[in-house]
């Protein structure tokens, strides 16, 4: 089931909401890159290329909706094709996702509230970049930290204190 839905990704031109496959890609080409790295190199060519287009995307669009899931493609699909991206391509990728974080910190819908699920795609993009771009990029150290300080500081005494009961927080899926 996996190949063939990296294989419909790579095979079908207008395959609907193929960036969300980026994951899914990268890990093809890490699973296949030393027993058939023909095919890895397909796979990681259309990551790439599915990775260029989402950083043209607007983060601001719906007060920040689209940092559920870019800021987290961006960052996987930059560690885990590290080797076959080139320095341009890390560089723009790492200044994307520092631009999408700074706009989302100053200016995104509940980016202060952790019950909230853009919060929490910004919480996650957040502490993946800082993982994934370490070494390369400048501000990686911050975005560890700050996602450190967010999940000690906001995160867990919100969710400790807000989910007694039972209840349950939009978003975390």
């Amino acid at each position: 089931a996996f190949k063939a839905s990296v294989d419909y990704v790579v095979n079908t031109p207008s395959a609907y909401a193929t960036d969300s496959y980026i994951p899914d890609l990268a890990l093809a080409y890490q699973v296949l890159k030393d027993t058939n790295p023909a095919q890895a190199d397909i796979y990681a060519n259309k990551a790439i290329g599915l990775m260029n287009d989402v950083k043209t995307r607007n983060i601001a669009a719906d007060s920040g909706y689209f940092i559920r899931f870019y800021g987290r493609y961006l960052a996987i699909g930059y560690d885990w094709l590290y080797e076959k991206l080139s320095a341009s391509d890390r560089s723009s990728i790492s200044s994307t996702l520092n631009n999408w974080l700074d706009w989302f910190g100053s200016s995104g819908y509940s980016r202060n509230d952790p019950r909230d699920n853009y919060f929490a795609g910004y919480f996650i993009s957040m502490g993946l970049t800082g993982y994934a771009t370490h070494g390369d990029n400048t501000r990686a150290q911050e975005w560890i930290l700050k996602s450190r300080k967010l999940y000690d500081d906001s995160v867990v005494p919100q969710l400790s204190e807000g989910l007694k009961g039972g209840y349950w927080f939009e978003g975390w899926n």
